[in-house]
């Protein structure tokens, strides 16, 4: 009696092993409602496994940090997950590292990109399923009426929207939207311009202390105050895309939108300026996928099979080819029978960054603090030495930041005086 139980009770055991081991359950980690569509590739792809799939959307109701361990908390666990690779740093306690993975696999991501997207603290915590970019839009026909070049610095920026709004005569033409609102998106703009005023191409993230810090400010203010205005540089996501239907802005910075969105409207993307010609930056940001920590031995067979297909040339393939944004692998960029449709040369040579390090490393608050310091110097009247000195309590790179900030403040004046005259 005592082994036909003991053998019923290991069939079963078996069989549940079995049931659960062929259950994978992703969890979607995003700021939105809005499934992936692309999750019906991997159903397709493994019909012979149990594919449970849910969307975890954020509100902004509790911290990030919070609504992140409400969702590891729960009973049902999660196998795989899909996140915005701008919360890496709050859910990297809850992921896999995969600094492990095979070369061939790393080999396929730009390395750049990979730092931006998916590495906290030196660790890997994920791969760039797609990817976006900010771009600057330009007004084709306006640009090429007058015989005006894409702007390749801000100042040449200024000079065309200067020259241009003069011949036009019209109070309903805007220069430049600049996209320094009071969410998320601000911080993001902020990075970008920040990082294209960088000393060289090869130049790290200005730290508040760095000359180049204070040149960006200095030029974003110049920007504001000279083509356009706080109402029009703290304009939202619907006055960016009103403007590109309406043709009432000569330039506009925003994500890449699809070519069946762009035909509608006067606009072609670019890369976006710079303080100095060949230096520029965009922002990147994008949805990775990783595997959770501490997954089941029955299921690992199975979770690290799809997670090698999405990670694979064929899935992220078919994710272009629809048209949901860039692939997270830099090779396919390269690919002729792809590119014919899309501006794959201005994504090739995008000069991208992401948070910088001390805020992404920092601690909890320090993402809002940066913004609205920077702000009040941008909207406000706070001065740019006050603003340096500020913002210096954060850069942990610079481990001689005070002696640094205290000769910069000393040339600040000059520097001023230079950029806006």
């Amino acid at each position: 009696m005592k082994n036909r139980i003991f053998i019923y009770f290991t069939i079963l055991c078996s069989l549940l092993s079995l049931c659960f081991g062929n259950e994978v359950n992703i969890g979607i980690i995003k700021t939105d409602y809005a499934d992936l569509p692309y999750v019906n590739y991997i159903k397709n792809k493994f019909p012979e496994l149990v594919i449970n799939t849910k969307v975890e959307s954020y509100n902004e109701t509790i911290s990030m940090k919070s609504f992140i361990e409400s969702v590891f908390n729960k009973p049902k666990k999660y196998d795989i997950i899909f996140y915005e690779s701008m919360y890496i740093n709050i859910l990297a306690p809850y992921l896999s590292n995969l600094n492990q993975l095979p070369k061939e696999y790393l080999n396929m991501y730009d390395a750049k990109t990979l730092n931006e997207t998916s590495i906290f603290r030196n660790e890997l915590y994920g791969l760039p399923v797609h990817l976006n970019y900010e771009v600057l839009y330009s007004h084709e026909e306006l640009l090429t009426k007058y015989n005006k070049s894409i702007p390749r610095t801000w100042d040449e920026l200024i000079q065309t929207c200067k020259y241009i709004q003069e011949k036009e005569n019209n109070p309903e033409l805007k220069c430049y939207n600049g996209s320094f609102e009071n969410n998320n998106q601000g911080s993001y703009s902020l990075y970008q311009f920040i990082y294209s005023c960088r000393d060289s191409i090869n130049s790290p993230y200005p730290n508040p202390q760095d000359k180049s810090f204070v040149n960006a400010l200095m030029m974003l203010k110049k920007i504001k105050n000279e083509v356009a205005s706080d109402e029009i540089f703290s304009s939202d996501d619907g006055f960016t895309f009103a403007s590109l239907l309406d043709g009432n802005s000569i330039f506009l910075k925003y994500w890449v939108f699809d070519q069946t969105f762009l035909v509608i409207t006067p606009y072609n993307y670019s890369i976006l300026p710079g303080l100095k010609e060949g230096i520029s930056g965009s922002m990147v940001k994008g949805i990775n996928i990783s595997i959770a920590k501490d997954i089941p031995k029955e299921k690992e067979k199975n979770v690290i099979d799809v997670f090698y297909y999405v990670i694979s040339k064929e899935f992220q393939k078919n994710v272009f080819i629809d048209n949901m944004d860039f692939p997270g692998t830099s090779e396919l960029l390269n690919d002729e029978s792809l590119c014919n449709e899309y501006h794959c040369n201005v994504i090739k040579y995008l000069q991208v960054t992401g948070e910088p390090k001390f805020i992404k490393e920092g601690p909890e608050g320090i993402k809002k603090d940066y913004k609205n310091i920077i702000y009040q110097f941008l909207y406000k009247n706070e001065t740019i030495e006050e603003t340096v000195k500020k913002l210096s309590e954060y850069d942990t790179n610079n481990s001689s930041a005070t002696s640094v900030s205290i000769l910069l403040l000393l040339v600040i004046c000059i520097l001023s005086v230079k950029i806006v005259f």
